[in-house]
């Protein structure tokens, strides 16, 4: 009698797991599309709008960044120089590495500052939302970047 309930025990357990795979696949799988469709809200160019809650005032030339989907790349201009890296992203997860730059020297405008205030909001980023024409990076629940849709050519 004991091996007949251990046996039915052990049936009982392995439909449930059973079941509980099947449903975390159905999961993942809804998760990838919607990965996908918040990927492509990345395509394109995000000119930067504030550090933190500090608002940009540039005039000449304003930070951005660029995503490019296929090539799962990111880079652009911090007001100063030239940047490149690599991005992914899942979901709201965002990773930014890899990220190399030219090394001028702006003086003007505290660009120096506000170069190093956008390359380590970028790769500090954990995580994304995307709003109409606005795009924020955050690591956990603190916002580091917020950027606006459109060229960085200011």
């Amino acid at each position: 009698m004991n091996i007949f309930k251990a046996k039915t025990c052990v049936l009982m357990v392995t439909v449930v797991f059973c079941a509980a795979g099947a449903s975390f696949s159905q999961s993942l799988g809804r998760k990838h599309v919607k990965a996908s469709i918040t990927r492509s809200q990345l395509e394109g160019t995000w000119t930067l709008h504030a550090i933190g809650k500090r608002p940009m005032g540039l005039t000449v030339k304003k930070p951005f960044i660029k995503f490019d989907n296929v090539k799962k790349s990111a880079g652009g201009n911090t007001g100063c120089n030239g940047f490149g890296g690599d991005f992914r992203s899942r979901g709201s997860m965002i990773s930014i590495t890899g990220v190399i730059s030219t090394m001028m020297a702006c003086e003007e405008d505290d660009r120096m500052g506000v170069e190093r205030g956008f390359l380590d909001g970028l790769q500090r980023a954990d995580r994304f939302d995307v709003a109409g024409n606005r795009l924020r990076l955050y690591r956990g629940q603190t916002l580091l970047l917020t950027l606006d849709r459109g060229s960085g050519k200011g």
